[in-house]
This record gives C-alpha cells, structure tokens and sequence, in this order.
C-alpha cells in the first residue's frame, strides 16, 4: 500500500544487478542442457487476473523454446549467500532450496513457490523456469522446471479471498495500520 516508501538496500542492488547476467547464463544453460538451440526470452510486464483483479503478478520474462513451446521465467540472485556454490547454498538452512532423496529443489513451502504458482495462475501459462544463480565460479546456477498444480491454487484462492475482503478493504477505509507505521518509523529514529 505503499506505507513503506521505496527501499534502496544494497541487497535490491544487487538483484537488479545481476538479473541480466543470470537471464544469459540460464539461456546458455537451457541450450546447452537441453540441446534445444532456439530458444528465446522477451520481457514482460504486469499480469492481473480476469477472476482475481486484487492478485498480479510480474514474471521476469516469457520463454519461448521450438519444443518446450511457451513458459515463464523467475529468477533469484540471492544476495546473502552470493558467493557460495549451489551445493553450499542448499545446505544452509535458511533458503529456498532443499535436497531430498539425492535431488535439489525448491522448497514447496517457501515464499518462491508461492509466487510461481500464482504467477502460473494468472498468466495462464502451464511452466515456470526457476532460475537461481550465485556468483560462484562454478556449481553457480540452479534451474528447476516448476508445472501449474491446480490443486495448490485450489488450497489458497479461498485464503487470499478472505484476507483481501477482511484485511486489505477494510485497511483502505481505515487507514489504521499507516498509523502505526508511521509511528514505528517515529520512534525508530528517536531511538538512533
């Protein structure tokens, strides 16, 4: 609601950084990979749902490969653990990626796959390339092709619905909680 104003960490920095270097480093990863050699990205903007207009969402791109066909594009440059290799990163305990049974993938429970599957949703598209890169000199790039599950979506609609109409309207009216933002902010720099 824009209660926050804009943030300008040296973390966003980076991700906006490094975005366009992980985007090449997954196409060549894609056509090496895959031996699929026309494959393409573009750049897409702001998707808003037809049944949901309060649900958006903001891929990094659209893929277009001559046989996987058409798909989504989400990649994450993490800033805290840049330098360290996949394999490292997996290990920690606080990231997206876990490793189970022999195989590394994205948490089913982390905030990443939430967004995935509703950026899913709401483009219409049926595959999300899950990219994530560190600036490691090897073992530096992790990419996991994500499909739609309905029945994911199914679980969390009702949920969404509930906290817009009973959280975020009744927030518009009122205002109530810029109020105490505005007061955290206060105080926060009285105490500096």
């Amino acid at each position: 609601m824009g209660y926050y104003g804009s943030p300008n960490a040296p973390s966003l920095h980076w991700v906006r950084c490094m975005e366009d270097v992980a985007r090449k480093h997954y196409l060549a990863h894609h056509r090496l990979n895959t031996k699929h050699r026309s494959v393409s990205w573009q750049p897409t903007g702001l998707w808003v749902s037809i049944q949901c207009p309060f649900i958006a969402a903001s891929p990094d791109g659209i893929i277009s490969c001559q046989q996987c066909g058409k798909g989504l594009l989400e990649i994450k440059n993490p800033y805290k653990y840049k330098n360290s290799t996949i394999h490292e990163f997996t290990s920690k305990v606080d990231t997206c990626l876990i490793h189970c049974n022999g195989v590394t993938h994205l948490d089913r429970k982390h905030d990443y796959y939430y967004q995935i599957q509703f950026q899913l949703w709401v483009t219409g598209f049926q595959w999300c390339d899950f990219v994530l890169r560190t600036n490691s000199q090897m073992d530096n790039i992790f990419v996991e092709r994500l499909v739609q599950d309905n029945n994911f979506i199914s679980n969390i609609l009702p949920k969404l619905n509930y906290f817009f109409y009973y959280g975020i309207i009744p927030e518009l009216k009122s205002r109530s909680v810029q109020g105490l933002v505005i007061l955290n902010a206060v105080l926060k720099q009285c105490n500096e």
